[in-house]
């Protein structure tokens, strides 16, 4: 890993400490088909999730990252979102919305990986739309090609400095 020039991460959730219920969100989202999962099988799979997103912070990765994530909300198809009415008195039925039919998928706080030289960076569309790479020009951000450059011009002197430190702390070890 001290190889390791930069790394993009392109809404990628990391849940290390989100529920099971947002990765079946992810899935329901992004799936072609809907998905019908048994309240254990999404628990077991947020769980692998979970499981992934803590191996990778326990890297300690220190080169830098960007964290891209969307700002606009992502609709999610049937399934998960349905109404129901709740009688409120004998006289008066209301509409009882348990959630809304599109949020967003992975913000800022879901896409943190914790990387010590992590930047965040929203991109105007929703979930679906930013993992597809359209030549529309929604994806032209300065920012993702400053990140970059600065990553590659300074690549050489970070990956020597990691290198060396990684066989200090070897020698060190070794005594």
């Amino acid at each position: 890993m001290n190889s390791v020039s930069g790394i993009i991460f392109i809404s990628t959730p990391h849940f290390a400490h989100q529920s099971a219920r947002k990765s079946i969100d992810i899935l329901r989202a992004t799936a072609k088909k809907k998905v019908k999962l048994s309240p254990e099988r999404e628990n077991e799979e947020g769980l692998i999730l979970s499981d992934l997103s803590m191996r990778f912070e326990a890297i300690h990765l220190r080169a830098p990252a960007l964290s891209i994530y969307e700002s606009r909300e992502t609709k999610i198809p049937g399934g998960r979102f349905k109404t129901k009415t709740v009688l409120v008195s004998i006289n008066l039925l209301v509409p009882n919305f348990t959630a809304p039919n599109s949020l967003k998928l992975v913000d800022e706080k879901e896409c943190t990986t914790h990387v010590l030289k992590e930047q965040f960076l929203p991109i105007p569309l929703d979930h679906i739309s930013i993992c597809q790479f359209h030549t529309d020009g929604e994806w032209s951000n300065l920012g993702v090609i400053e990140f970059v450059k600065s990553t590659l011009s300074n690549a050489h002197d970070d990956i020597k400095s990691r290198l060396e430190s990684s066989r200090y702390q070897c020698a060190c070890i070794d005594r």
